[in-house]
């Protein structure tokens, strides 16, 4: 996803680092092959059998980004149980999850509904009495006084 791709272009940036992408979607496969210079690989990453056949038992460090909390746990728990890794980050989408997660091995949890309200919390900087529109169907938020 988008996650996924602006990590990696950060990481890009340091050009010691070797990164592979994993990538369900053939397509979106294809699409990231031809704007990134990284190993794309296409399959499945809940399925320990291909992340063995990748080739990443020893990683350093493990970036989970979908946006679907089933995936990343799935994911997460296969990690923490096959492989080694010094470090594993992954994304939870819904708070209700929070709980479920901090049992995992993960070592960094970043709770993407926290983020983005924080920073739109600290963006805003509401000093004074004001007047808010949240308008949450299309995610566009509008603030005035």
């Amino acid at each position: 996803g988008k996650l996924g791709e602006n990590i990696a272009l950060n990481l890009l940036k340091n050009e010691k680092n070797s990164i592979t992408i994993i990538e369900k979607d053939y397509e979106k496969s294809l699409d990231l092959s031809e704007k990134l210079e990284v190993n794309i690989l296409n399959g499945d990453a809940s399925e320990p059998i291909f992340l063995s056949s990748a080739g990443i038992e020893d990683t350093d460090i493990f970036i989970i980004t979908t946006g679907k909390d089933e995936i990343n746990f799935i994911c997460t728990e296969i990690i923490t149980k096959l492989f080694n890794y010094e470090r594993l980050v992954v994304r939870v989408n819904n708070p209700k999850n929070r709980q479920i997660f901090e049992k995992t091995g993960a070592h960094t949890l970043v709770y993407a509904t926290d983020v983005i309200a924080n920073f739109i919390l600290e963006d805003i900087n509401l000093n004074s009495k004001s007047h808010c529109y949240i308008l949450v169907m299309s995610a566009i938020f509008l603030f005035f006084r």
